[in-house]
């Protein structure tokens, strides 16, 4: 499997993730699109832009590094 292949297998188990915590509640359907949106445009993002906008969704869930 080439990365390309890789990386949209991903990003699928990523919306499944996040389309479950979406129907359970735990996040917004906002937080939701918030989401797809950085999956979608991350190939087009550097990688300081790509890094600021998951760090703020981090922030947001409430998520903190190991």
């Amino acid at each position: 499997m080439n990365l390309h292949e890789e990386l949209e297998k991903v990003k699928l188990e990523l919306q499944a993730s996040f389309e479950r915590l979406a129907k359970e509640g735990q996040i917004t359907l906002n937080d939701l699109d918030q989401v797809y949106d950085l999956m979608d445009e991350m190939e087009s993002l550097s990688e300081e832009e790509f890094k600021t906008r998951l760090n703020d969704l981090k922030k947001k869930f409430g998520v903190v590094d190991i």
